[in-house]
């Protein structure tokens, strides 16, 4: 996969479990070593539709849909990130709660950035 050091390199961000990066139609395109072939494909699915939920609620916020940048998830003591990454491209985070958020997405941002150069 192309875009392997992305993922992996995310998850040196402390308190970062995993990292996936999607396509729209719920393909996996790259993912952490922590996660393996059929949890990716699950994920991506998955995420693909959260992503797409996500835009068709920004009319509860009095917004358009394809302003939509990031959904943050909870799950007890873990939460899960997901961006836009691109043309049709998500990022999916998995951390500990106690992972500082502001860090967390300053590296997905960057992650985002590195992305689009390697697709230019």
């Amino acid at each position: 996969m192309p875009y392997e050091s992305i993922t992996e390199d995310l998850t040196h961000t402390p308190g970062v479990i995993n990292a996936l990066l999607l396509s729209g139609d719920g393909g996996p395109l790259s993912y952490s070593n922590g996660v393996s072939d059929d949890t990716a494909g699950l994920m991506a699915a998955a995420l693909s539709a959260i992503q797409a939920t996500s835009r068709h609620v920004a009319a509860l916020c009095h917004t358009r849909s394809s302003t939509w940048d990031q959904s943050v998830i909870q799950f007890g003591d873990r939460c899960l990130y997901l961006f836009a990454a691109g043309e049709d491209t998500y990022l999916a985070v998995a951390a500990i709660k106690k992972a500082d958020p502001t860090l967390v997405t300053h590296n997905a941002k960057h992650a985002v950035i590195k992305l689009r150069g390697h697709n230019s």
